[in-house]
């Protein structure tokens, strides 16, 4: 399944990120979206817009912290 797939592996980790941050858990999201920036970047180049819209949390997460 996702072992083929980067694309759903990465939407699978964006979404835990997400529920992480739901759940109030904003260190382990923030760790989660952080590896999950590198490995976007790294399979999909920075202009990805996955990587922009993870750049965007960890941003707005800096700011609540």
């Amino acid at each position: 399944m996702a072992a083929g797939d980067p694309q759903l592996a990465h939407d699978v980790r964006r979404r835990i990120g997400h529920l992480l941050l739901a759940l109030g858990d904003r260190a382990a999201a923030h760790d989660t979206l952080v590896r999950l920036l590198h490995d976007v970047e790294r399979v999909q180049g920075p202009g990805h817009p996955m990587a922009a819209e993870i750049r965007r949390t960890l941003q707005w997460l800096g700011q609540v912290r």
